[in-house]
């Protein structure tokens, strides 16, 4: 079994930083539970080098290469390399001619460039032979054209010993 994903930006801020917008703060928990799942189940995380580059430019200039070294030190970065570019141009369009993302961007709910950074860190996923994407926009499953699952968060539990006490995190839902 592939045991390498890809989480969506949100999912990082949420489950790392801790951080939400308002109306988003149960988020937290279940990324902070879904990174520690993937870890202590032995996923790897793939972070495409246009994900890094969505995560660490809401930074300080100052603070960027810090964060960058911890996303080396901590997960799979990866290059947006010849192969995922051609992917993305399969995918971009794709995208930029169904008559659904098409109506969504003329409502003006899905800007181009949105398009262009998730076709990116789709595309990466695709060729790097991911197994799935984690997200809680319903747009990254449209950008993928089920060429790779995109999930939403799964709910967590703890299960439990004989004496109650909590243990590994499950997925029940």
């Amino acid at each position: 079994m592939n045991k390498t994903v890809i989480i969506d930006s949100h999912i990082f801020i949420w489950g790392i930083k801790g951080q939400a917008t308002e109306g988003q703060e149960a988020n937290i928990n279940r990324a902070k539970d879904l990174i520690e799942y993937l870890a202590s189940n032995k996923y790897q995380i793939l972070i495409p080098v246009p994900q890094l580059v969505e995560l660490i430019s809401i930074l300080p200039v100052s603070e960027q290469d810090k964060t960058r070294q911890f996303f080396d030190d901590n997960f799979m970065v990866c290059p947006f390399d010849e192969l995922a570019g051609i992917k993305c141009a399969e995918l971009l369009h794709l995208s930029l001619t169904d008559p659904e993302i098409k109506q969504l961007q003329k409502e003006g709910e899905i800007p181009k460039n949105r398009i262009k950074y998730d076709c990116m860190i789709v595309a990466t996923g695709i060729v790097r032979g991911v197994s799935k994407i984690y997200s809680e926009d319903a747009d990254f499953k449209r950008f993928a054209h089920g060429q790779i699952d995109v999930f939403k968060m799964p709910t967590f539990d703890r299960e439990r010993n004989l004496f109650g006490e909590s243990g590994k995190l499950k997925i029940i839902e």
